[in-house]
């Protein structure tokens, strides 16, 4: 293999379009049942290695051209990083609850301090998604060839804050124009080896399909709100204050609730259209010098299979449930049938307390594998596999063209995003 350029076989250069294809290898229920196994016996430690095997196991099925991606981090280095995050977090928490709780009486002054640790979590989570990105690309190769990303990390979270301002004072309108401007930011600082991605996008293609959005999804919340106000603060102020004994009643207009549904069965699906469009449009709209990339990913599918992941799931909780309920009957003692609500609590807890471990294991045992076993192995190789094999590739045989960039890779890991949960993609 070359490993100075990233040569195409003849039947890439002979053709002006080539196919992105998936490999769906076997054993991926093996990993995961083994990385379940694992990470619960090492108390959670192991989940760095466990996304590590799931990520290679995903790039290794990519193929462009008929050559996998490939995925070189490690466990070690997402163990390390995350301490190393903690050890920074872990301090800032501590100071937080400590001046809170010296600022006690004083409500301008703890409103202040919570604005100040908002805006510091905004700023650490935008942080944590872009270089957790940069950390990503820079352990994706393909056929020897490294990607990677350059740009200011600030640069990009003063972008985010300035178009998070900007959305919020539209009350949202402008969040197509944000996801353009920080995806350009993303897309113009991605490499592949020596050679630069560009994005050419404008968040007005994007606002008619936002409005759609907008209409089916916050429009029916909104209306809710608006028409049920009173009530919904009657009912937080009586919740705040329990001892009061008084309810805050019927809500004025309960019929504004089934636009519920409207949110649910038109506005959900039109979020996940809205997601697809986006992903079509910004891949469309990307190019490689002279190599460009076509998507024709369509939503039906993908709505499909979230609407069968979701009933999956539902079918799992209920059979957790009935399977919870008939070991509960079999190995109940027949002392509980004497358990009233007069009965000495801890009597009631010694009881009953086998019964709730036979149920934490049952979850433990059957749940969690199960729905694992559905999200990775259904869903997610499902959805990979058709946006990766609606994926073309224009001009392939550019490919030759490009070379081994000489920039370092990044000695940092993605631990805070893991901390936050935000930006960790596959696995």
């Amino acid at each position: 293999m070359n490993m100075g350029t990233a040569g195409v076989g003849p039947e890439a250069a002979g053709s002006a379009w080539s196919n992105v294809g998936f490999l769906n290898r076997a054993g991926l229920w093996k990993m995961v049942l083994g990385n379940i196994l694992l990470t619960t016996v090492t108390l959670g430690i192991y989940r760095f290695w466990a996304r590590t095997r799931i990520r290679r196991y995903f790039w290794s099925n990519i193929t462009i051209l008929g050559e996998p991606l490939e995925y070189s981090g490690t466990g070690r280095e997402l163990f390390v990083g995350f301490l190393i995050v903690v050890a920074v977090l872990a301090p800032l928490a501590v100071a937080y609850y400590v001046l809170q709780r010296i600022l006690l009486g004083n409500p301008v002054a703890i409103s202040i301090l919570l604005l100040g640790y908002v805006a510091v979590l905004f700023v650490l989570i935008h942080f944590a998604v872009y270089r957790a990105r940069r950390y990503r690309l820079t352990r994706t190769m393909w056929r020897g060839i490294r990607a990677g990303q350059t740009g200011s990390t600030w640069r990009y979270v003063g972008l985010a804050a300035l178009y998070t301002v900007m959305s919020v004072i539209t009350l949202g309108l402008a969040s197509p124009w944000m996801e353009v401007g920080l995806e350009r930011h993303k897309m113009n600082n991605t490499w592949f080896g020596n050679s630069r991605f560009r994005l050419e996008a404008s968040g007005s293609k994007l606002f008619l399909r936002m409005l759609v959005v907008y209409t089916l999804y916050l429009l029916p919340v909104v209306v809710i709100y608006a028409a049920n106000w009173s009530w919904l603060v009657g009912h937080f102020l009586v919740a705040g204050n329990v001892r009061t004994g008084v309810g805050p009643g019927l809500p004025p207009h309960p019929e504004a609730f089934l636009l519920l549904l409207v949110m649910i069965f038109a506005g959900i699906p039109a979020v996940v259209w809205y997601g697809v469009a986006k992903f079509r449009y910004f891949a469309n709209s990307t190019s490689l010098g002279e190599i460009r990339l076509k998507s024709e990913v369509t939503t039906g599918p993908v709505v499909g299979y979230l609407i069968g992941y979701v009933l999956s799931v539902i079918g799992l909780l209920i059979l957790s449930g009935i399977i919870a309920f008939i070991v509960a009957g079999v190995v109940s003692p027949s002392s509980l049938a004497d358990i009233s609500p007069q009965t000495d609590p801890l009597a009631a807890a010694a009881a009953f307390g086998p019964i709730y471990a036979l149920v934490g294991v049952i979850v433990i045992v059957f749940y969690f594998p199960a729905r694992s076993l559905l999200f990775y192995c259904w869903l997610q190789v499902s959805l990979v596999r058709h946006f990766a094999t609606t994926m073309t590739i224009e001009n392939a045989g550019e490919f030759s063209r490009i070379a081994q960039s000489t920039r370092q890779d990044p000695r940092f890991t993605e631990g805070l995003a893991d901390a936050f949960d935000v930006g960790i993609g596959v696995g």
